[in-house]
């Protein structure tokens, strides 16, 4: 299991060609606004630093990797504009970079991220789509790019499970995140699924739900509330996260079934 840090994808040295003018504005907002919100300026933050520490002393779990590999990724992002990082990050960002050793579980754990946050997204067929639609059913709310190697694994896990709860009330409704729709489009073609996907171009609604990597799949109950996370990618036909699924399932039939 993984997570992929959610950096600028300048600091990734993604530069396909129908990319180039969307990074470039990416870029000239203040590619690393997402950092200064959440780790301190450029990424430099107490937050970042505790994450690689853990990470390296073998007691993180995947949100310290995610956050380790954010980290880093600014500081060689802005070691190659200003050629001016030390030996010790020069260091820190090799360790991390090179460990190959296998990630924790993902593990559904409590959402404690406040209320749910509404929105209003362009679905691929150019439409529009609000959450609100999904009223009534378990939603999982799962954020993706096409860049991010876990989440490609796991849109196929994703799809049997949607397969595996046909007819029940799950909906599963994915957003790509700051990605420009041809991509997604040829990201698709390649592996088809069955439930909606919504486009959040400029990262609004990953911002609002204050998502910090990806994957992350946020889930919902039948009220839309949102109960549970995981950051990084899931096995959903896992026996332990299927159980979790068919207990929410459950309650939410067996509300229906009340008179």
């Amino acid at each position: 299991m993984g997570v992929t840090a959610f950096a600028a994808p300048e600091a990734r040295g993604d530069h396909d060609d129908d990319r180039r003018g969307h990074d470039r504005v990416w870029h000239d907002r203040g590619q690393y606004d997402f950092d200064a919100h959440d780790f301190g300026a450029h990424g430099f933050g107490a937050h970042g630093r505790n994450a690689v520490a853990s990470f390296l002393s073998g007691k993180g779990g995947s949100a310290d990797r995610c956050v380790a590999a954010y980290y880093c990724s600014a500081i060689t992002s802005i070691a190659a504009f200003a050629k001016s990082v030390t030996t010790l990050r020069v260091g820190l960002i090799a360790a991390v970079l090179a460990t190959t050793g296998p990630a924790a579980a993902t593990a559904l754990t409590p959402w404690s991220g406040g209320p749910r946050v509404e929105f209003t997204l362009e679905n691929m067929a150019g439409g529009r789509a609000q959450l609100s639609e999904f009223r009534h059913r378990i939603v999982l709310l799962h954020f993706f790019a096409t860049w991010c190697e876990p989440c490609r694994a796991e849109m196929a896990s994703l799809q049997n499970l949607f397969e595996r709860h046909a007819g029940r009330p799950l909906a599963i409704v994915a957003v790509n995140v700051a990605e420009v729709k041809p991509r997604v489009e040829r990201f698709l073609a390649a592996n088809p699924v069955s439930f909606p996907v919504l486009l959040d171009s400029d990262r609004t609604v990953a911002r609002a739900w204050r998502v910090a990597a990806l994957p992350t799949t946020i889930i919902l109950d039948a009220q839309s509330v949102p109960v549970l996370i995981a950051e990084g990618d899931v096995d959903w036909g896992h026996p332990d996260i299927d159980a979790k699924i068919k207990e929410l399932l459950a309650k939410e039939l067996l509300a229906k079934s009340d008179p």
